[in-house]
């Protein structure tokens, strides 16, 4: 069950802008912190993740092809801030639905209809800074 490509470019024109001053602070919600894949550049992308045995799950609701989830698999890393801290993420993957079995009850439940989930493992944060 993916949200078409309309939305997803409506959401990074609109939406994501008006998410990226309070998401950083309201769980589920976070922002990710990633290098454009061509440009270099430093984007921000509100999402909603889920924190999970020193792991973060994100739902890839808009599909494979959403560009903050290119560009963190091309880079091997980024950054996402939640509750106000921020955590280095690293070994960021997508896992099929035939490896969700350990991510948890509540995971499992808002994984059902997305074949493959983003994890990436969760670093020490660096102290609140935004």
């Amino acid at each position: 069950m993916e949200v078409p490509r309309s939305v997803a470019r409506f959401n990074k024109r609109v939406t994501n802008r008006i998410q990226g001053t309070w998401a950083w602070l309201l769980p589920p919600w976070a922002v990710i912190v990633h290098r454009g894949r061509r440009s270099g550049r430093t984007y921000r992308t509100p999402i909603l993740a889920v924190r999970s045995r020193g792991r973060l799950v994100v739902l890839p609701l808009y599909g494979e092809q959403s560009d903050w989830l290119r560009n963190v698999l091309a880079a091997g890393q980024a950054e996402v801030t939640r509750l106000g801290r921020t955590h280095p993420l690293t070994n960021p993957r997508l896992v099929a639905a035939a490896d969700r079995a350990n991510l948890g009850p509540l995971v499992r439940l808002l994984a059902r209809p997305i074949g493959r989930v983003f994890l990436a493992d969760l670093g020490q944060p660096d102290g609140g800074q935004r």
